[in-house]
């Protein structure tokens, strides 16, 4: 607001001999009369009234760079992780040069159990995905839902994120069937198939196949995500199978350790 009636004069002053010269024109009258109209009546604004506007500008501003940010980190994720698959032998050697020689076999081997248990628990998640992906097809094609098996797979494979596939599932479930017959008994039928599959998901599927695969019982795996949960909010329930799974590791090396001690092993005192 300060500085605009400068920025306009400006302009008015470079404007009429770039049109003389360029042009060959001399600007109307009206034209440096609406200019100095416009700076006085800037001159006359009170500030609080442009914040409406400013406050729109930064909104878009803010929207702008996060999609800028999220398009860049798209590009860039593949590039770097080629560079890492490519350098991945030479950076754990790397890495390994830096623990202490007394502990380094010891250290590597654990490194490479976590290494297998966080392998195994992206593949026990992936199979979970593919497995209610066709359960939510199987409950939506049965309740009549146009392009079912589509909006069931991609919800399964949104399921990558916990919960996420589930409300992508239910929104565009809804969606569909309010297209099709408005509220009627198919909208609920789409909310009954995704309860029914996540309560079958959260107490069954889960804790049986990623539980198995990482070596967590199911009630370790329910457990785990109800202490996430109550510790980290959703970020708990990303990290809370993982976390446990890695955790576990430490923990049973820990306790074949105490297992083997001369306190577990000694004998009980003769009376």
């Amino acid at each position: 607001t300060e500085n605009l009636p400068q920025y306009l004069a400006r302009v008015q002053e470079k404007a009429e001999p770039l049109a003389l010269k360029y042009l060959k024109i001399d600007l109307p009258r009206n034209f440096t009369e609406w200019m100095d109209e416009a700076k006085n009546q800037i001159l006359k604004m009170d500030a609080s009234s442009l914040k409406p506007v400013t406050d729109f500008a930064k909104k878009i501003s803010s929207k702008g760079l996060t999609l800028f940010l999220w398009f860049f980190g798209l590009l860039i994720v593949p590039v770097l992780l080629i560079y890492f698959l490519r350098d991945w032998e030479s950076l754990k050697e790397r890495a390994a040069s830096y623990f202490p020689l007394a502990y380094r076999d010891y250290l590597l081997e654990k490194f490479q159990q976590v290494d297998e248990v966080l392998a195994a628990f992206i593949r026990g998640q992936l199979t979970v995905c593919i497995i209610l992906g066709l359960l939510y097809s199987i409950g939506l094609l049965m309740v009549g839902v146009n392009m079912a098996v589509v909006i069931g797979m991609v919800s399964g494979l949104a399921l990558i994120i916990p919960y996420f596939g589930t409300a992508v599932g239910i929104v565009a479930g809804s969606i569909m069937s309010l297209l099709e017959n408005g509220f009627s008994w198919q909208l609920v039928g789409v909310w009954v198939v995704f309860a029914v599959a996540q309560t079958i998901e959260s107490y069954f599927i889960t804790p049986k196949i990623v539980g198995k695969k990482v070596g967590l019982s199911p009630v370790a795996v329910i457990l785990a995500i109800l202490i996430g949960v109550d510790l980290l909010g959703f970020f708990g329930i990303l990290v809370a199978v993982p976390a446990a799974a890695v955790l576990n590791v430490f923990i049973k090396d820990a306790l074949q350790q105490y297992r083997h001690s001369k306190f577990f092993l000694q004998k009980p005192p003769e009376k």
